[in-house]
């Protein structure tokens, strides 16, 4: 009999050990199983994990219909029609997610940087109209404040009469007129209570700032207003041809809320600004938060000199952020219009999708969530072996992911993405 020594055995074990196959990857439907499902009749699941799938690819680029354009009909025959002329990923081991998100690539295909905002800005700045002109009067000629009040009154209807005129266009036109007329005064006055804005945030109290609210179609309760006393052109020497405007911003939430890095509690952010009318770009000075009135924390930006001029680091303006409104409203206090591209699609916020879960649709929320969840593994976000989850583990994951960062419940995200975070980080690939 032949005997082999311990070591020799030891070695053969750990060989049989190493060479076993790793488990396979976890999966909910593959491209055959899925077409499968879509064939039953009246069936809902099969949709609602396309619209996960999709959502994703929208959250990352990959696809980028515009909203409102598709349909969850749509969205199956589009993966349907992509199997017919592809036959052979019909019998591939792959997640039907990821033949998903190449057939929405593909038919909704990216022609420019995903998230950022399009304009269309006017070449030159508008005129004044001639029956705002007309009955326009110098503030400081006037005899008493009574005649200056009627004066901006009738200035202000005049203007309202004006198609399609706003309180910003008002604004421009007033700057305008007064230059025109030479209110030296008047404009003088403009700055001064420019300056107090920047006074009254070094001091750490804006409650006396007269801010100019805009309109934002964003989460319930949150506000975003101007200091727009004096909105005037500047220039980035970086690119001189580029108009902008400097701007102060103040964003009011409903509750507070805590800041990612320093952990601070605030319900108000005043942000110091830069916006580039052109681009749809911004560069942020500073940030002051805010609670209960009382400054917690003041977090200015860095910078750096081009010759004589502190210049800041630009990002591109997210097209449903409320930085894109208060940019469309600066730019037109300084007449350049700008028109905000059509908003990219999707179908779940982490707001209308808490209200599915809330009012107990917990079958939708876990099939839409497979669709994410079967995308992440398709493409190794994800790395969690098969039989290892359930679709109410899938609820589960990415909702206590929300209560961990209650910042992301109120963000403009698709759900999938914020999902594909929490999946990401609980089922992590070690490679």
């Amino acid at each position: 009999m032949n005997r082999m020594s311990i070591g020799a055995l030891a070695l053969c074990l750990t060989s049989a050990v190493y060479a076993q196959p790793a488990a396979p990857r976890g999966r909910y439907f593959t491209p055959a199983t899925l077409m499968a499902q879509m064939n039953r009749p009246n069936d809902q699941l099969a949709l609602i994990y396309l619209m996960g799938a999709y959502d994703r690819t929208q959250d990352t680029g990959r696809s980028c219909a515009l909203r409102g354009s598709t349909t969850p009909t749509l969205l199956a025959k589009v993966f349907a029609d992509y199997l017919a002329v592809h036959p052979a990923l019909a019998q591939a081991d792959r997640t039907a997610a990821g033949i998903a998100a190449q057939a929405f690539s593909e038919y909704w295909p990216c022609h420019a940087a995903p998230g950022q905002l399009s304009v269309s800005a006017a070449a030159a700045a508008p005129a004044v109209p001639a029956s705002v002109d007309s009955q326009f009067v110098c503030p400081e000629a006037l005899p008493n404040d009574q005649a200056r009040r009627e004066a901006l009154r009738a200035f202000l209807k005049s203007v309202a009469a004006v198609r399609g005129a706003t309180v910003m266009d008002s604004i421009y036109f007033r700057r305008v007129l007064l230059q025109k007329h030479g209110c030296q005064k008047t404009l003088q006055n403009m700055r001064n209570a420019d300056a107090a804005v920047q006074a009254a945030v070094d001091r750490g109290d804006v409650s006396n700032v007269n801010w100019l609210p805009v309109q934002y179609q964003g989460p319930p309760g949150v506000r975003v207003e101007l200091a727009a006393f004096d909105l005037q052109p500047t220039r980035d020497p970086r690119d001189a041809a580029e108009p902008a405007v400097e701007v102060y911003v103040k964003l009011t939430v409903p509750s507070p809320r805590e800041t990612n890095v320093t952990h601070t509690m605030y319900d108000t952010v005043v942000s110091h600004d830069i916006f580039y009318c052109r681009s749809a770009r911004y560069a942020l000075i500073e940030n002051d938060y805010f609670l209960s009135g009382k400054r917690t924390l003041k977090d200015p930006s860095p910078s750096s000199q081009v010759g004589s001029t502190a210049v800041y680091e630009i990002d591109p303006v997210g097209p449903a952020s409320p930085n894109a409104v208060a940019l469309q409203g600066a730019c037109r206090g300084i007449g350049v219009n700008v028109s905000p591209a059509p908003q990219p699609g999707r179908y779940f916020t982490p707001e209308n999708f808490g209200q599915q879960i809330a009012r107990g649709n917990h079958q939708l929320a876990r099939s839409y969530l497979m669709g994410v969840y079967d995308l992440t593994q398709d493409s190794d976000q994800s790395c969690a072996q098969r039989g290892t989850t359930t679709p109410t583990l899938l609820e589960k994951v990415y909702s206590d992911y929300l209560s961990a960062h209650p910042e992301l419940s109120q963000s403009d995200r698709p759900v999938a993405g914020i999902a594909a975070q929490a999946f990401s980080e609980y089922w992590r690939c070690h490679s």
